[in-house]
This record gives C-alpha cells, structure tokens and sequence, in this order.
C-alpha cells in the first residue's frame, strides 16, 4: 500500500534533497515532493511530501537525517565563513 509522509524541512536544505532525489528514488522507491503554495511554508520551513510503501520510507529516513544534518554542516560553515569577511 502507498502511503504519503509529510515532513517539515529547513529551506535551506531544499536543494540538497533535489540533488540527490533521483538517487534515493531509484535505490528505496520513493518519490520526494515539494508542494508549491503558501501553505506549505510554514517560517524558515518547507513541507517535503514522501511517497512510497510504509517499508520502503522507512528504509529512506535515516538518509533524509543524514542530508539534513549536512545541509546543516554546510549552511553553519556557510555563516561562519560570511561573518569574518565581514
């Protein structure tokens, strides 16, 4: 059975997820959608939308923690190396 999981993302880690969503989606067949729409916004967050068996989203979600902790890595670096050009 198909199953559709919300989960709210930082934004600035949206284009991580673009990057590497083919690869996930041919590996654990599941597809990542970012609904267009105010809505789906919610502060610095946006609504990611996975779809795919229950079993094979669970298989996916320790690689969603593991972008989502490097997306962070890369945007605190990011900041660090911005405010000492400054």
């Amino acid at each position: 059975m198909v199953v559709t999981v919300e989960q709210g993302i930082p934004m600035n880690s949206r284009g991580f997820f673009l990057r590497e969503r083919d690869a996930l989606n041919s590996q654990f067949g599941v597809r990542f959608k970012f609904p267009k729409g105010r809505e789906f916004m919610h502060g610095n967050y946006q609504t990611m939308l996975i779809t795919g068996t229950q079993s094979d989203i669970n298989a996916v979600m320790p690689q969603v923690r593991r972008i989502l902790e490097e997306a962070q890595n890369q945007y605190e670096s990011f900041k660090e190396r911005q405010s000492r050009r400054r």
